[in-house]
């Protein structure tokens, strides 16, 4: 919810701040390790007035921060990509390839949307808000398995098959 003061008494109430929210995964969530390294992306969508659009163009690698103990080697890519609605897709690569380091591990990671990163059309600045999600290395949205088959000329060892990108509504 918003609070929100007016400047003076009789005075209309000031509109309301855009904000940003995480989509997929969702704030609180319980995300696999292998699937959330296997797919590489967070989807965000965008709180925004009634009537109110969003300048893509302001949109990219420093609308948030990730932080928090499931956090390996994750960067944010400038890739964004336009999924639905005020909804976008942001990538997430590996910020040194070079190393062993992968890009998440077990734990929480806190997702901070920094205040004046992103703007409407017109020039209106985000607020500021935050959501986390915890990464858990043996969660069950994945199943692999052991034994290696062959498809004619397709050999494939440690198959595995997951659920991503599923959502419910209420």
């Amino acid at each position: 919810f918003t609070l929100a003061t007016p400047a003076a008494l009789g005075d209309p109430l000031p509109s309301p701040v855009p904000t940003a929210r995480l989509a997929n995964p969702n704030s609180g969530a319980q995300v696999s390790l292998t699937s959330l390294r296997a797919r590489r992306y967070i989807d965000v969508t965008f709180d925004i007035p009634e009537g109110a659009t969003i300048d893509a163009s302001t949109l990219g690698d420093n609308d948030f921060t990730l932080t928090g103990a499931g956090v390996g080697d994750a960067a944010i890519s400038n890739t964004v990509t336009h999924v639905s609605g005020t909804t976008y897709r942001y990538r997430i690569v590996d910020s040194i390839a070079a190393n062993t380091t992968p890009i998440f591990a077990a734990g929480e990671v806190r997702v901070t949307f920094a205040e004046g990163r992103w703007s409407l059309t017109g020039g209106t600045p985000n607020g500021r808000s935050e959501a986390a999600f915890t990464v858990q290395a043996g969660a069950g949205d994945a199943a692999a398995s052991s034994t290696p088959t062959q498809r004619g000329p397709l050999f494939l060892e440690g198959p595995a098959v997951g659920l991503g990108d599923v959502g419910f509504d209420a």
